[in-house]
């Protein structure tokens, strides 16, 4: 090996060593999400950075998902939508059907995926996010689909801002803490209610 060739290997040895040391500081490599975002989870291996209202969406697509595929299968196959539904693809292959919005901000999240990990440099301030302790789960769980009831409900059928409907998280998360179980189901089925007449969703047997 000359000289020009060993300087060369010696500077891109260095360069990786740097870079593998830059990754060790984050809690999970390259992978890692900017303050504010987490991982999706959509799918496991599912490393697309969102917020955590985008990732407790993901997971409750995922479980109404056998309720919302065409009962007998239809033109797509057995995983074919039923109305008022299409598949999400978070990635090539993905059958969870959702409404078209959720397929829609799905979409602009694997475009945003680079720019939303640590790894990489942060193009603006990450959104101030609440911490959620895990024994809070259920509110957590709450508030997020809350607030996006509330998007929905103000995008497609122009409701207004009240204590049952509006788009803070903190306010949601907070009435929670104090509420019983059948009161949380309450509230969200008068908002899936109105969503439904409007025509928003469909209705879910």
């Amino acid at each position: 090996m000359n000289r020009r060739a060993a300087v060369r290997f010696l500077a891109a040895a260095l360069c990786a060593i740097g870079a593998t040391a830059a990754n060790a500081q984050l809690p999970y490599g390259p992978d890692t999400c900017r303050q504010g975002y987490v991982w999706r989870e959509a799918f496991p291996g599912d490393h697309v950075c969102v917020t955590p209202e985008t990732r407790a969406q993901a997971a409750d697509d995922n479980r109404r998902a056998p309720a919302r595929w065409q009962p007998g299968g239809g033109a797509s196959g057995p995983y074919t939508c039923r109305p008022g539904f299409v598949w999400r693809e978070a990635r090539p292959g993905d059958v969870v059907c959702v409404i078209q919005e959720i397929r829609a901000l799905t979409a602009a999240d694997n475009r945003e995926a680079g720019n939303r990990r640590a790894a990489l440099p942060a193009p603006a301030p990450a959104p101030q996010v609440v911490q959620v302790r895990r024994e809070d789960e259920r509110c957590y769980q709450y508030a997020n689909y809350a607030v996006r009831q509330y998007r929905l409900g103000a995008q497609r059928c122009g409701v207004r801002m009240d204590a049952r409907w509006q788009p803070s998280y903190e306010n949601h998360y907070q009435w929670c803490l104090g509420a019983p179980n059948g009161a949380l189901y309450s509230e969200q089925r008068a908002r899936e209610d109105v969503l439904i007449r409007c025509g928003a969703v469909a209705r879910i047997d």
